[in-house]
């Protein structure tokens, strides 16, 4: 079996200091803000790089934000998109349906989306290819693991092509959290009671593939 993707998992993150919004301005990096990239409102990311030129093209980062799959938003993830534009990296901080919008598999089939919009956009932001990488924490670390793991068989959405996965803290069993004894409400408002729940949990589940 072919392994397309490195998986590191990181089990915890330093606090990091908030980011201020002047700091696109402050002559480090450009933001361009609430790029679309599918037919959906919250279809959107933002693309962070550093303003100083380089010869050489650039490795990318996806990052995809937590929050349970019912909160949270991409401008959360300025800090931590701060760390990889301080070593030259071209980053993407991608925005998806929540759960209130459209329980799952639509975030997993959003940030595939987001995921093949990069890749397809390379050029324009002078990223290398061979070296872009998804990263995100709690649901986000979920749906990375979702975009470097997930299969053609899924029919979740494009196969991404993506070097590495880094997780912080990202769920693998959604199976797990939306029922018994482990279940968590966010978990259980993501994949709702339906016909065909344990197998839309496994479907959406890291571990599976």
């Amino acid at each position: 079996m072919r392994v397309h993707a490195t998986l590191l998992t990181l089990l915890w993150l330093a606090p990091l200091p908030a980011a201020q919004p002047d700091q696109a301005a402050s002559g480090r990096w450009t933001i361009e803000s609430d790029v679309s990239y599918g037919p959906y409102q919250q279809n959107v990311l933002d693309i962070m790089m550093p303003k100083e030129t380089s010869r050489e093209k650039r490795p990318g980062v996806i990052v995809i934000h937590g929050g349970g799959w019912v909160n949270g938003n991409k401008e959360s993830q300025l800090p931590l998109c701060e760390r990889y534009l301080e070593r030259g990296f071209v980053c993407a901080s991608v925005g998806y349906r929540l759960a209130g919008v459209a329980t799952a598999p639509a975030a997993i089939t959003d940030v595939l989306e987001a995921t093949r919009w990069f890749f397809n956009n390379a050029r324009r932001y002078r990223v290398d290819k061979k070296r872009i990488v998804v990263t995100g924490s709690s649901a986000g670390g979920h749906l990375a693991l979702m975009t470097g793991l997930v299969n053609k068989k899924a029919k979740l959405g494009p196969r991404s092509r993506v070097r590495a996965v880094i997780n912080f803290c990202g769920i693998t069993d959604v199976g797990d959290q939306v029922d018994g004894p482990n279940m968590r409400k966010y978990a259980a408002a993501w994949v709702p009671e339906q016909d065909g729940r344990y197998e839309l949990s496994r479907r959406v589940s890291p571990m599976t593939y």
